[in-house]
């Protein structure tokens, strides 16, 4: 099937006998697109206000941080800001 449709010029997206028929691997590519690696909004808040925590509350270097969320400083110091704000705006209160 896969020679005949390359004779035919067809083109496929990936293989029908592993991933089925080229509709879905297309329904797939497309959700994929819709949220990129690492582009996940739940993730990233939750992330943020655990960097608040460790940082701010509990005085963890933002480096230490970093390393063990496995990103860097910078990164860190962005989602401690991002953190303090979501607590205010959900009105979550840490003592």
């Amino acid at each position: 099937m896969l020679k005949h449709a390359r004779r035919m010029k067809a083109h496929l997206k990936g293989d029908e006998r592993i991933l089925g028929d080229s509709d879905f691997v297309m329904q797939v590519l497309e959700s994929a697109q819709e949220h990129p690696p690492g582009k996940h909004p739940h993730r990233v808040k939750a992330r943020s206000v655990a960097a608040y925590l460790a940082v701010r509350r509990m005085g963890m270097d933002g480096t230490t941080v970093g390393k063990r969320m496995g990103v860097g400083q910078s990164t860190i110091s962005r989602a401690v800001t991002r953190g303090e704000k979501l607590m205010a705006e959900l009105e979550i209160f840490f003592p």
